[in-house]
Formats: structure tokens, C-alpha cells, sequence
């Protein structure tokens, strides 16, 4: 029986959003993409941060009077390509309510280990890096495909 790895059962094509990406297109991507999580990159897509839904309803965090911007992130192959929002700048940036240095984990780890992290670290996401690079995100979902048995594997 062959171990199922994080590669094979993690997403890929990830949305991204640099620090100074405002919360009012980290909320768009966030409804658009169906998703409750996005990684906060910088330019070369190192992993810096990620905002959940938490963080956005959460009154821990203020948010400032600084402007973000409608620019995000769409990384391929641990390649960070920026895509830009039609809208305008407004209040609130995305660096202002991450969890900043993200739960990474490797692509070639065994499932059983990512969800050791997550159970550990009480979170729902980790981040899948490559030379500290950005190449995918696996969440819980992901993983219970994967413990199910409902994955292609790749080696």
C-alpha cells in the first residue's frame, strides 16, 4: 500500500494576497473562491502570513486608516503572478488582521503527519512550501480525501 503524500492530495492553484492587500478584496476572494482562508505572500511568494474568516470577524484586531490595495496573487509552480481587482483602494489591510508566520509543512510529508500539525496547532489550513516557496495549501477537507481514499496518487 503506497503512503499518501501532502502532494497528492493539496491544491495547487492557490489565491494569494500580498500584506497590503485590503480587506475588501481579501473578502471578495475569500466569497468568490468559497473558501474561509487565504496565504498572505510576498512578491517572490514566500508565505508571510494568512487571513481566515476568523481574523476578519474577530474584534482582536484593529484595523488601521492605512489604504490597501485591489491586488492578489495567483500561485503557480511556487511562481507568485499579481492580478489586479477592478475596484479602488479602501480602509484595511490584509497584514493588519493576519496570523502572521503561517503552519508550513512540505509536499512529500505523509498525510498522517499534516494532520498531526493541525490537530496540534489547532488550525484548518497548512501552507505547502518548496524552497520556501509557496506551492500549494492542504486543509482538513483535503486530508479526509485523502484518509478516505478518494486520491489519485502521483508516485
Amino acid at each position: 500500500m503506497k503512503t499518501v503524500r501532502v502532494a497528492d492530495v493539496m491544491t495547487r492553484d492557490v489565491v494569494a494576497v500580498a500584506p497590503d492587500t485590503s480587506l475588501a478584496t481579501v473578502i471578495n476572494l475569500l466569497t468568490q473562491h468559497r473558501i474561509s482562508g487565504v496565504p498572505v505572500v510576498d512578491g517572490r511568494g514566500r508565505a508571510v502570513g494568512v487571513v481566515s474568516l476568523t481574523d476578519l470577524v474577530g474584534s482582536r484586531r484593529d484595523v488601521g486608516e492605512s489604504r490597501g490595495f485591489p491586488v492578489f496573487y495567483r500561485i503557480e509552480d511556487g511562481w507568485a503572478m499579481p492580478e489586479i481587482e477592478p475596484a479602488t483602494p479602501s480602509r484595511g489591510r490584509a497584514e493588519e488582521v493576519m496570523t502572521p508566520l503561517p503552519f508550513t509543512i512540505e509536499a512529500t510529508m505523509a498525510i498522517e503527519e499534516a494532520a498531526r500539525v493541525m490537530v496540534s496547532h489547532r488550525v484548518h489550513r497548512l501552507l505547502v512550501t518548496e524552497d520556501s516557496l509557496l506551492v500549494g495549501i492542504v486543509s482538513t477537507l483535503d486530508l479526509l480525501r485523502g484518509f478516505a481514499g478518494e486520491v489519485e496518487i502521483l508516485h
